[in-house]
């Protein structure tokens, strides 16, 4: 994460504090099971979320499936979901920060039953405003 990726108030922060993010577009082409594991070289927390379908960082919780957290030293297995494919069916995977506004490197994987796509997902409901006060 860096500075100049996007925020957002994720699932199960605080809904004061602002968090980068990150997000993929991972399609599916059967129904299996496919895990999302995380680099134990990772140099910060992150925190994993699976949506079906889109993402919407001003809505968070809309088509949220799944969310699971990587703290350095702990489990590596974020998220092990069976993902149900109709012909090529759209997940978005959104990785974040554990703390608000950390920034660091990280890794993360995935391994599924059978083949599927991955690419980075850019929202395109998405607009940041600046409110300020005189």
């Amino acid at each position: 994460m860096l500075p100049h990726h996007a925020i957002f108030v994720r699932p199960g922060g605080n809904n004061s504090d602002d968090y980068y993010f990150k997000a993929f577009m991972v399609k599916v082409y059967a129904m299996g099971t496919y895990q999302i594991t995380s680099s134990m070289y990772n140099s910060m927390d992150i925190y994993c979320c699976l949506y079906d379908g889109n993402f919407y960082p001003d809505s968070p919780t809309s088509n949220l499936l799944a969310c699971d957290s990587y703290i350095m030293g702990g489990s590596q297995l974020l998220i092990e979901q069976i993902l149900f494919a109709y012909s090529s069916h759209q997940y978005i995977l959104v990785i974040t920060t554990y703390y608000p506004f950390t920034v660091g490197s990280y890794a993360f994987k995935i391994n599924g039953s059978y083949n599927f796509q991955i690419s980075v997902f850019i929202p395109t409901t998405y607009y940041s405003t600046t409110t300020r006060s005189e």
